[in-house]
């Protein structure tokens, strides 16, 4: 077997003896954290015996301005590591270890042996770190075993737990699909798809005249979020808890919710007021961040709907690469006042927009036209800001105003 496994992967600690280590890289000597392994002795006497070059001169037989960069040497701690590969004094100060060094070459085969002891115990920690890292991969094998049996059981764990959310709403008639209700491609915008609620059926409405009536609280809640279509896609995004908290804005103008999806997160607006009663629909906006390099995403297109069933259950839909549904059982919190949440929510909002996407976009490819500044953007039209005006006024301007697009 090889010092490492079929992988290239290196496993054990380097071993030592007598100042002298050997690890997945070879032998070598450490100097004051410097690696240095032994150069061989026609290369070693090149650099001993090495000369400055005469100046490189024009074709009239001046000195050119250009010339060949100038020879750097190594360090001292290079030169003590070489004494001690041959089996020499060491001697930390430079010149008196390149003399030494060289002192010791044979003036006519110009080559310097390597004593016999240092050439065995190079094997002999060669073989002990042979046999430590066949016992380190082992070992490190057995523990990637392991930890996959525990990551398997969690698994089976939190897929019980999440099936048993989803046989609790199935039981009272919510059933909430695996697959997307649409792909990314099958969309048409249509003036009137605010008005469609794909969960508010007739068989659903139904169902929710039984529940029973806690609305305010549900609506000021953290709720643990079961979503199968996003956890099959997107599994390795999605392996902890999703989850999302909401609440409503002081004068109740809009609903805040804050989502953290696994793949995706950001902030969702209700396009009204928040819901009355049980069973209401609510219609958002969302603004967010996709995993990995964090791009903004944003838009008309960006929709989705929340309907309270009463009990502390909700289910939604929510279009992001295609349109998907959701379900979410209330996370009981004490003392948490959600509301002072929501001016935090409400700037994360205002800082995802066309031109901070730019910026982003910028910062990250190069390139683009935006060359603004907008850390300070912010007005004070808001029910949680001061001064005067409303939410509405403020933010359903979308911040598109640099690209004339009609407010919604």
């Amino acid at each position: 077997m090889s010092d490492w496994d079929e992988y290239g992967q290196y496993y054990s600690q380097p071993v030592s003896k007598d100042g002298f280590f050997y690890g997945g890289n070879g032998f070598y000597v450490e100097i004051d954290r410097h690696r240095h392994e032994r150069l061989d002795s026609g290369s070693l006497y090149r650099l001993l015996t090495y000369t400055e070059p005469p100046p490189v001169l024009t074709k009239a037989g001046k000195v050119a301005k250009r010339q060949p960069p100038p020879h750097k040497d190594s360090p001292d701690h290079f030169y003590y590591a070489q004494l001690k590969h041959y089996g020499l004094k060491a001697w930390k100060t430079k010149p008196a270890a390149k003399k030494y060094l060289l002192a010791a070459f044979d003036a006519t085969t110009e080559s310097i042996p390597v004593p016999k002891h240092i050439l065995e115990l190079e094997n002999s920690l060669k073989e002990e770190y042979r046999l430590a890292n066949i016992a380190a991969a082992k070992k490190y094998k057995e523990e990637q075993e392991q930890r996959k049996i525990e990551e398997e059981i969690q698994q089976k764990k939190k897929n019980e737990e999440y099936d048993a959310i989803l046989n609790e709403f199935a039981a009272v008639g919510v059933v909430i699909r695996r697959d997307a209700i649409r792909g990314s491609d099958e969309y048409e915008i249509d003036d009137d798809e605010e008005s469609k609620a794909h969960v508010s059926d007739t068989q659903l409405r139904k169902d929710i005249a039984t529940f029973p009536e806690s609305h305010l609280r549900d609506l000021v809640s953290e709720y643990k979020i079961i979503a199968p279509y996003l956890q099959d896609q997107w599994s390795g995004d999605t392996g902890g808890d999703i989850h999302l908290k909401m609440s409503p804005s002081l004068n109740h103008s809009h609903l805040w919710v804050w989502f953290h999806f696994g793949v995706v997160s950001g902030i969702m607006r209700s396009r009204g007021p928040p819901p009355e009663k049980v069973g209401d629909v609510v219609h958002f906006l969302w603004r967010g961040r996709e995993e990995g390099e964090g791009e903004m995403t944003y838009g008309e297109d960006n929709i989705g709907s929340i309907t309270f069933l009463g009990d502390g259950k909700i289910r939604g839909t929510m279009r992001w690469m295609g349109e998907f549904e959701f379900a979410g059982k209330k996370v009981p919190r004490r003392n948490v006042v959600w509301v002072k949440s929501v001016d935090g929510w409400k700037n994360e909002w205002r800082g995802i927009n066309i031109r901070s996407y730019e910026s982003a976009r910028v910062g990250r490819w190069g390139g683009g036209w935006y060359q603004g500044d907008d850390s300070g953007y912010a007005t004070p039209n808001s029910d949680t800001d001061p001064g005067k005006g409303s939410e509405d006024e403020e933010d359903d301007r979308y911040e598109y105003d640099e690209m004339d697009a009609t407010p919604l």
